[in-house]
């Protein structure tokens, strides 16, 4: 495993989904989960009625009307991701602290080729059977081989923070809508607000050190988010204050740890396998598998052409079709019953069709 230097990056994937919880669980995470992150009881909505009266607190709520059936949690990424590289450090991988500064496609039998610089600045010459590509947004390997394609039209932001010292009560300082919950703590959900083309997340999680955190941020459809660009906190607290002062409130008790800020995220790639690409932390864990599968059965001795692009096909519809419903539902996310009612068909297919199809190997 090349890694680059290391630096503060911007973390996607804090709400686990049952789907990427069985993956883990299948590793052997089920205990550290358990023991270092928050459960996470579904995800819960709040539609504002007057989306135009940021001080009106009055928002229909939808969340589980009881304990989901599977596990999931919220989980603090830099706490996760550096369990994941001691076991794998003890688990004998091999890692290198560099940069990929060049990669040669083998041909036929031959091995690829890569050239890493370590932070040493010492040149390293690698070869493998195989390559993944794990690299994000810097897209080696699409680039390398002309695999490039579009940057989706409907382009979107991101701005995100965590904050240290916050009240966890103002969550709950909003006239609800709602049927009493008797099946767990509300708090402990992935909570969304909407707004005029754009939603805000409210992940609750646990530092390092076991004390609370939250994650903030905010979504936003660049062509139609009627209040500019949100890249500090300035601006976050400036522009969803017009819709959300329950936000502003929450964020104005805390204390900010970090902020990320992701520009126009939304690419795409004509073929995953060879390249993978990351598209988010639950299709993430079915593309582990798939590529496993591609391996395994390489390694049987069968060919894998038309396999493989068989699974680069069903991820990629399956990807598409997410893709495609999400960026539908920024148009009238600024609607209360509409947005709802979208929410509900959306979260019924995933959860009801696609979610059993994933983790019965379907893909």
């Amino acid at each position: 495993m090349v890694e680059g230097p290391h630096k503060n990056r911007p973390i996607v994937g804090e709400s686990f989904v049952e789907l990427t919880v069985d993956f883990l669980l299948g590793l052997g995470l089920g205990a550290y989960l358990i023991e270092k992150h928050y459960p996470r009881y579904g995800l819960t909505y709040h539609f504002k009625l007057d989306i135009d009266h940021p001080v009106d607190r009055t928002y229909i709520v939808d969340e589980a009307s009881t304990v989901p059936p599977l596990l999931s949690f919220q989980v603090n990424r830099f706490t996760l991701d550096r369990e994941v590289r001691e076991r794998n450090l003890k688990n004998g991988v091999q890692t290198i602290d560099g940069t990929v500064t060049g990669v040669d496609i083998g041909t036929g039998d031959e091995l690829h080729t890569v050239t890493v610089h370590d932070i040493a600045q010492q040149k390293h010459t690698l070869r493998a059977r195989w390559l993944i590509d794990a690299t994000g947004r810097n897209r080696v390997l699409s680039k390398l081989l002309g695999l490039r394609h579009r940057a989706v039209k409907e382009q979107k932001n991101v701005f995100g923070f965590r904050l240290l010292n916050f009240d966890p009560d103002i969550l709950g300082r909003i006239h609800a809508l709602k049927k009493k919950n008797r099946a767990f703590v509300p708090y402990f959900v992935t909570h969304h607000f909407f707004g005029k083309g754009n939603w805000i997340w409210c992940i609750p999680m646990r530092s390092p050190e076991g004390q609370p955190l939250i994650s903030i941020g905010i979504t936003y459809r660049k062509d139609i988010y009627p209040y500019g660009e949100v890249r500090t906190m300035e601006q976050f607290l400036e522009c969803v204050g017009r819709e959300h002062e329950v936000i502003v409130e929450l964020a104005r008790s805390g204390t900010v740890v970090d902020t990320n800020f992701y520009s126009s995220y939304m690419w795409e790639c004509r073929q995953r396998y060879i390249h993978p690409m990351a598209v988010g932390m639950a299709l993430s864990s079915v593309q582990i598998r798939q590529i496993a599968a591609i391996i395994k059965r390489e390694l049987s001795g069968h060919a894998t052409y038309e396999f493989t692009k068989d699974l680069d096909t069903a991820i990629a519809k399956f990807q598409g079709g997410v893709t495609r419903d999400t960026t539908r539902l920024y148009e009238c996310m600024g609607d209360a019953y509409q947005c709802h009612l979208r929410i509900h068909l959306v979260v019924t297919a995933l959860f009801h069709l696609a979610l059993p199809m994933l983790m019965n190997e379907w893909l």
